[in-house]
C-alpha cells in the first residue's frame, strides 16, 4: 500500500519561531527574562517558557508557546504554536498542532494537522487526521477523518475516514461517512460539473432519503427478450385451453348426472 504523504508544513512556522527569536534577542534583559529561546544542532527550534524538556533527541521540531512540547523524546518534524499544543507528545511525529489545547492528549499520534482552539484535543493515538476550526474533532481517536468549521465532526469518537465538512457527525464510532452540511442549516444545494454533463455506460438512479442521504435505486430487472415472451405467451395459452377443456367435461358432468 502507498505510504500516506506527509505534512511538511515547517516553512512558515520556522519563519516565526525566527521572528521570535529576533525580537527576544533585541530585547531589553527584563523582557528577555520572562522567556527563552532554544535551538540545537538537531533542528529543533523553539521560543517562549519551558522548552522541550532535556530529553530530545528527534529533529526538526518548532514550537512557540509558554510550555513547548515538554515531554518529547524521538518524535519528529512537529509543529506547535500556542498553549497546551502538544504537551504530551512523547515519540510522536510530522503533527502541526495550532490553537490552544489543540493536539493536547496526543502522545504517539502522527501526521495530524489540528487548527484551532481545542481542534483535536482528544485524540491520543489517531494518525492522518486533519481538523480546522474550533472544537474540530474535540472527541475523535480514530484516524484520516477529516473535519472543517466550527465544531464538524465533534460527535465522533472512536470512527476513522470520515469527512464531516460543517456536520457534527451523526454517530460516535461511525466510519467511511461523508457529512456535508447541516440539516436545518443549509436547504439548497450546488455543484458544478452535474447539470448539463452526460456520463457513458449504464445508468443507475441516485435517490435521496428523509435523512439526507444519497444513494443509488434498485436496478430495474432487464426487459425479456422477444422469444422468451412469445414462449411465456404459448404456455399461458396453453394452459387457457387445458382449462377450457377441463371445465367443459365438468359441465357435461353436470347436465349427465343433474
Amino acid at each position: 500500500m502507498a505510504a500516506k504523504p506527509r505534512f511538511r508544513i515547517r516553512s512558515a512556522a520556522l519563519a516565526l519561531v525566527a521572528t521570535a527569536i529576533t525580537m527576544l534577542a533585541a530585547a531589553t534583559p527584563t523582557l528577555a527574562s520572562t522567556g527563552s529561546v532554544y535551538f540545537d544542532n538537531n533542528g529543533n527550534a523553539a521560543a517562549g517558557g519551558a522548552l522541550f524538556g532535556g530529553t530530545l533527541t528527534g529533529c526538526c521540531n518548532v514550537g512557540i508557546g509558554e510550555t513547548v512540547m515538554p515531554k518529547l523524546t524521538t518524535g519528529s518534524d512537529n509543529v506547535a504554536t500556542g498553549t497546551g499544543v502538544l504537551p504530551s507528545d512523547t515519540t510522536g511525529s510530522f503533527n502541526l498542532g495550532a490553537g490552544t489545547l489543540a493536539l493536547n492528549s496526543a502522545t504517539t499520534a502522527d501526521d495530524n494537522v489540528a487548527t484551532g482552539y481545542q481542534a483535536l484535543e482528544n485524540n491520543v493515538g489517531g494518525n492522518f487526521n486533519v481538523a480546522d476550526g474550533v472544537n474540530t474533532l474535540f472527541n475523535a481517536t480514530g484516524s484520516s477523518n477529516i473535519a472543517l468549521g466550527f465544531g464538524a465532526g465533534l460527535n465522533l469518537t472512536t470512527g476513522s475516514d470520515n469527512i464531516d465538512i460543517g456536520n457534527q457527525g451523526q454517530n460516535a464510532g461511525e466510519s467511511k461517512v461523508i457529512r456535508i452540511g447541516t440539516k436545518g442549516n443549509q436547504n439548497r444545494t450546488f455543484i458544478a460539473g452535474i447539470s448539463g454533463r452526460t456520463v457513458s455506460g449504464t445508468g443507475t438512479p441516485v435517490v435521496v432519503n428523509a435523512l439526507g442521504q444519497l444513494g443509488t435505486a434498485s436496478a430495474a430487472k432487464p426487459a425479456a427478450s422477444k422469444a422468451t415472451t412469445d414462449r411465456r405467451l404459448a404456455r399461458m395459452e396453453a394452459e387457457i385451453k387445458r382449462q377450457q377443456r377441463q371445465i367443459g367435461r365438468l359441465q357435461r358432468e353436470v347436465r349427465t348426472n343433474g
